[in-house]
């Protein structure tokens, strides 16, 4: 009985052996584990910063910390450029010297092939290779007249621009007319003393600058005027380069309406979506179903989203009743939007509608240097 026991219990002691190892080895593992078994991190190198003590500091900090390893991934955020421009020489013996010290320190590093978000741009990209966007510029006219001028020319970037069409059509009632003089509008904005009249100026290149709005300290611009008037349609233009880095984001609020201009009732939402808004500037155009009479009409800036908010530049007011396709921007993949939903937006009226037999095609009687020559009828 008593060699049983001990037989058993030897034997017993021998199976359960390679647990314990087992168990030994998984607590060991969590302590310490193994190289491909730790977290790994991408390793922004933002607009062409970056210098050898800094590598060397990061990629030790990645180690004492526990990591297994970094992409390096070159990219722009839109701060101060640095003295390292990527794909140069300079840029090279940096990513050498990264893969030095991680072969020191025991870490595995990688490299985006190229730079950006979307491993899809480059300097090897011709401007006439690359993703396309649909521009417009536009010009009124009295007729009948002789017109023979040089047309504004679209938004463009890095040079490249290639028409397409250039079409006529008769004014829509009331698009293209400015507020009348006897309402005497007047624009003011919360940020301090700036020249707010740069936002009724009818120049996209003049703007004021607001600070990064939020629930607890909005921002506004806020239209006054002598006497009441009816607003169907206004929008807000903002700035096409940011102050700050706003370059995937968004500013939300709302429009509101005053008798007064001390109480103020909300008549809609908005939402500006400036994400990738390279070509032409971001725009809240706000329609309402119904005119609604008033002597104030203000822009309620209550939310900002963005990688670093701060600042932001508006650069014009467009007291115009003309009518907007809602969402055009993000409708015409000129901005990225993320959630757009379908919305029961207001019908244009009768007389905002461009009949289509009205459009003249111009194209041809324009020059290759953007000069056109057409006697404009009535």
């Amino acid at each position: 009985m008593i060699r049983l026991s001990l037989s058993a219990a030897a034997v017993a002691l021998t199976a359960f052996a390679p647990f314990l190892q087992a168990e030994d080895s998984l607590e060991t593992g969590f302590a310490s584990p193994p190289l491909e078994a730790r977290p790994q991190v991408w390793w922004h190198w933002p607009d062409d910063n970056g210098t050898r003590e800094g590598i060397t500091a990061d990629l030790e900090a990645m180690k004492r910390v526990g990591l297994g390893g970094a992409t390096i991934l070159n990219v722009g955020v839109k701060i101060p450029a640095g003295p390292v421009p990527y794909g140069t020489e300079s840029w090279a013996d940096l990513v050498l010297h990264a893969a030095k010290e991680a072969g020191r320190l025991g870490l595995d590093l990688g490299l985006a092939h190229s730079p950006g978000w979307s491993s899809s741009g480059g300097p090897w990209v011709k401007p006439e290779e690359s993703q396309q966007s649909v521009t417009l510029s536009e010009h009124t006219v009295q007729g009948p007249a002789e017109f023979d001028e040089q047309l504004p020319d679209p938004p463009a970037r890095l040079g490249f621009y290639r028409d397409i069409a250039v079409l006529a059509f008769p004014t829509p009632a009331g698009d293209g007319v400015p507020l009348a003089a006897d309402y005497a509008p007047r624009v003011t904005v919360s940020a301090g003393d700036q020249d707010a009249g740069r936002l009724v100026d009818d120049d996209l290149e003049s703007f004021v600058t607001l600070p990064a709005p939020s629930r607890e300290a909005p921002q506004w611009v806020q239209v006054e005027t002598a006497r009441p008037w009816a607003m169907r349609t206004i929008a807000l233009t903002l700035h096409h380069k940011p102050v700050a880095s706003y370059s995937q984001g968004f500013l939300g609020g709302e429009l509101q309406a005053s008798e007064d201009g001390v109480q103020f009732h909300k008549l809609a939402d908005f939402r500006a979506n400036i994400a990738f808004a390279v070509v032409k500037p971001p725009m809240i155009s706000v329609r309402l179903r119904e005119p609604v009479t008033a002597r104030y009409f203000r822009f309620l800036f209550t939310t900002g989203h963005g990688f670093w908010p701060g600042p932001f530049a508006v650069a014009e007011v467009d007291l115009r009743d003309r009518a907007r396709i809602p969402d055009l921007d993000a409708k015409s993949a000129s901005a990225r939007v993320e959630g757009l939903a379908r919305a029961d937006h207001p019908a244009p009226a009768a007389d905002e509608k461009v009949a289509l037999a009205s459009i003249v095609d111009l194209s041809a009687r324009l020059s290759a240097e953007g000069r056109l020559r057409w006697r404009v009828p009535a």
